[in-house]
């Protein structure tokens, strides 16, 4: 039994393949996207990085619709059933912003054309992609929140942003799932 390439390459070959899957569709929507990036990590070593990306000027253009898979991943082992694991996720969608955007223009010009169509996509591959035992998309169980105006939430909603860009973003929580003992077919 070969243990599975690592949960955070796992994810990272899955977003190339949304990438191939939809790219066109968005640029569609916005011709200045010019890939779907991805990034993973601990929640401030992420801002960090992106504080970085965002003082250069050709970096700040390409950061986003951004994927990030927040580590550290809980790996559950002692399963019977033919699997390796089951892991839980914790990721975020997110899409550059206007602070002055209401919810429906947000709606509009960012959820609908953009973060909605990753997400879409992004379950499908997951299916898709062989490293994980699932039947559709309906089994994979998570937490799905729409974040109009991404920010650190208080008592009251949102009291400042996380990154230093104004984002929307679809933050997906607690994404459960088994990791095979199968090599995926296009696993090298």
């Amino acid at each position: 039994m070969t243990y599975p390439i690592p949960v955070v390459q796992m994810m990272g070959n899955i977003v190339t393949a949304v990438q191939a899957a939809i790219l066109t569709q968005l640029q569609g929507a916005n011709s200045d996207i010019v890939a779907i990036n991805y990034l993973f990590g601990h929640p401030l070593e992420l801002i960090a990085t992106l504080q970085e990306k965002q003082k250069s000027p050709t970096s700040k253009m390409n950061i986003y619709p951004l994927v990030m898979l927040f580590t550290d991943i809980p790996e559950h082992w002692g399963n019977p059933g033919g699997y390796y694991a089951d892991v839980t996720l914790q990721m975020v969608i997110a899409y550059s912003s206007k602070p002055d955007l209401k919810a429906a223009d947000r709606l509009t010009k960012n959820f609908l054309p953009i973060l909605l169509p990753i997400y879409q996509e992004l379950m499908k591959q997951i299916v898709a992609s062989g490293y994980f035992v699932t039947q559709n998309q309906k089994g994979l169980k998570h937490i799905k929140l729409d974040r109009y105006y991404w920010g650190k939430t208080g008592l009251y909603g949102n009291t400042a942003n996380q990154f230093n860009d104004f984002l929307d973003a679809i933050e997906i929580k607690d994404l459960q799932l088994k990791l095979t003992n199968q090599k995926p077919p296009f696993q090298k």
